[in-house]
């Protein structure tokens, strides 16, 4: 009945010659959905769907005018923008959390040197200085070696800056090696993986002695393994049954929050979450499958 421009734009783009106003909507759209919600007067919200190629994301919702379903409505979204944004929004937040962490750093670093200068300690201050400088590249060299993409190579450099705050010394496993040719659906689902599992770990051994997290991610041609050990306590098995559920936070010192929302994204990549206790804490693996 109605369409406006940028709905008409999506359609046009699609390969939908013609005039559409009149037209019934199941023919002009195969599976819209519209026609089940009309019937139903359920809502329908965030439903993926394809339109001569292009996946989109619906929301139908009929229209009701005293007390009687009149109508329905849907707005689609092009997905692939949504995963663009999406990337663009994750790329910042990593690259912010990237700043303040270093931030801290610096303004730590200075106080010390501050100190060195006004004792006059000239020499040990530039042993100190000298220091910094070879482990800050050590550490970037050895992420890049490590991983290739450029997303989540500063991911996992922004979580080593907020690890050394919270004073945990976490390493990055010798066989790790990720490639950069994954497309941005996917990388925007390892970015909310990898950084929820460390966010885990590093809540893990918050109150612990010991205070070790270990990254660890292989690839291969039919999947990726992504394994984050630490060094807290080990978990029980009613809880490691409800760990990833969204509420089960406040019984868990926060732990499900991140492993909730790491949860989610393995889902929605067909891949899942395996927990195996060890000697010196818990070790999470999550497998995400290659599909062709």
């Amino acid at each position: 009945t109605i369409i406006n421009d940028a709905a008409m734009k999506m359609l046009r783009n699609a390969g939908l010659e013609g005039e559409l106003i009149g037209q019934p909507v199941d023919e002009v759209i195969p599976n819209t959905g519209l026609a089940r919600v009309l019937k139903t007067g359920e809502a329908e919200l965030n439903r993926e769907q394809q339109l001569s190629g292009i996946r989109i994301l619906t929301n139908r919702v009929p229209v009701v005018v005293d007390g009687r379903i009149r109508g329905a409505v849907a707005t689609f979204r092009d997905k692939t923008e949504i995963g663009q944004l999406a990337e663009e929004l994750t790329g910042v937040s990593a690259y912010v959390e990237a700043l303040r962490s270093q931030g801290h750093d610096f303004t730590e670093r200075l106080r010390v040197i501050l100190e060195m200068v006004e004792r006059g300690r000239y020499f040990q201050l530039t042993e100190y200085v000298q220091r910094i400088l070879a482990a800050q590249e050590s550490e970037v060299d050895m992420v890049g070696r490590h991983i290739k993409d450029p997303i989540i190579a500063g991911l996992v450099l922004s979580k080593l800056s907020h690890a050394r705050e919270l004073a945990v010394k976490v390493t990055i496993a010798n066989e790790t090696l990720l490639s950069e040719q994954f497309n941005q659906s996917l990388q925007h689902e390892m970015v909310t993986v990898i950084g929820n599992l460390l966010d885990n770990a590093l809540e893990a051994v918050e109150s612990t002695a010991l205070k070790e997290v270990c990254l660890a991610i292989n690839e291969d041609t039919e999947k990726i393994s992504i394994r984050v050990e630490d060094s807290g306590c080990e978990l029980s098995q009613e809880v490691i049954q409800r760990i990833t559920e969204k509420g089960f936070l406040s019984e868990s010192n926060d732990r499900g929050y991140s492993l909730y929302l790491a949860s989610n994204s393995l889902k929605r990549l067909g891949g899942y979450l395996e927990f195996r206790g060890n000697e010196r804490g818990m070790s999470l693996t999550a497998i995400i499958p290659l599909k062709q």
